[in-house]
This record gives C-alpha cells, structure tokens and sequence, in this order.
C-alpha cells in the first residue's frame, strides 16, 4: 500500500516538473515572440 501511494506522489511531481517546464517554456517563446513583435513596430514606422 505505501508503495502503491509513494508511486502517485512521484507520478505526480513528475507530471506537475513537467508542466511547469511547459508553462516556463511558452512564457520563454512568448517573451521572444513579444520582443520580434515589438522590433518590428519600430523598424516599419
């Protein structure tokens, strides 16, 4: 039985690590696309 629970609890963390990593991934690609976004404003005016 605390095997079976222990074995929830790292499956857990280990899909909460990897959506953290997702979420801080798109905030990364986000930020870039914002920065290409904004360059380009001020290039064409």
């Amino acid at each position: 039985m605390f095997d079976q629970s222990s074995g929830k609890d790292c499956d857990y963390f280990k899909s909460r690590s990897f959506f953290l990593a997702i979420k801080n991934k798109t905030r990364y690609i986000l930020s870039i696309t914002a920065t290409y976004e904004l360059v380009r404003h001020i290039c064409e005016n």
